[in-house]
């Protein structure tokens, strides 16, 4: 598959955010051996899975919307370039302007036709990480998941093999002024027989539980 890099004006058919030269250079400046010893056809392989890993963990976390949001464009495939669709009014709730550039963590606002710097030093991260391994991945290890728990008199069991996500903190730090990477979803179960439920039901033990993880 051709390598074909967004720049940031909605390029057809973008599925990179650098070229493979621009990555090796990345990567040789910081002694990643690792990237550099590598065959090109890899290299080529990692930096596709990079873009589709990047795409689908930062999706719906990213500022703003893609710059061809709400326009009768060509479609863009990637999530940048992008821009914000909030429009500047008067006291009188006026429209005057629009408002289009992303205005990022830090105050700064981002113009509508450019891949960030910090986007594509990303990139080029996770195209070392995807060389060895996933980036957005499950592994298996212990002590990761509640299997049981018993509410009123609180006793866990934790499941032994657990499925973890494995999480790569500095790509998020990278990120931190261009996307929500604070977000962290999580889920829980508790199994009860129905003696149980009814037990808990009656005495408002899992009430008082639940009520100390929201306040705590």
């Amino acid at each position: 598959m051709a390598i074909i890099k967004e720049d940031g004006t909605i390029v057809a058919g973008a599925n990179v955010y650098s070229t493979l030269a621009e990555v090796d250079l990345y990567h040789e400046d910081r002694l990643n051996s690792l990237w550099t010893n590598a065959d090109d056809e890899l290299k080529e392989a990692a930096m596709l899975r990079a873009t589709a890993g990047l795409e689908s963990k930062y999706r719906d976390r990213w500022f703003g919307f893609k710059s061809n949001h709400n326009t009768a464009n060509a479609p863009q495939f990637l999530a940048w370039p992008r821009k914000d669709d909030k429009k500047q009014t008067t006291d009188e709730g006026f429209a005057i302007a629009d408002m289009d550039e992303i205005e990022d963590f830090d105050g700064l606002f981002i113009p509508v036709d450019i891949v960030h710097a910090l986007v594509v030093q990303a990139y080029n991260e996770v195209c070392l990480i995807e060389l060895s391994q996933p980036f957005v991945s499950v592994e298996l290890s212990r002590n990761d998941m509640l299997k049981y728990q018993r509410v009123d008199v609180i006793e866990q069991e934790w499941l032994r093999n657990a499925p973890a996500i494995v999480l790569f903190p500095h790509i998020d730090h990278i990120l931190s002024t261009l996307a929500d990477t604070a977000t962290v979803k999580l889920g829980a179960s508790i199994g009860l027989t129905e003696s149980e439920q009814d037990s808990i039901d009656a005495t408002g033990a899992f009430d008082r539980w639940f009520t100390s993880l929201l306040v705590t």
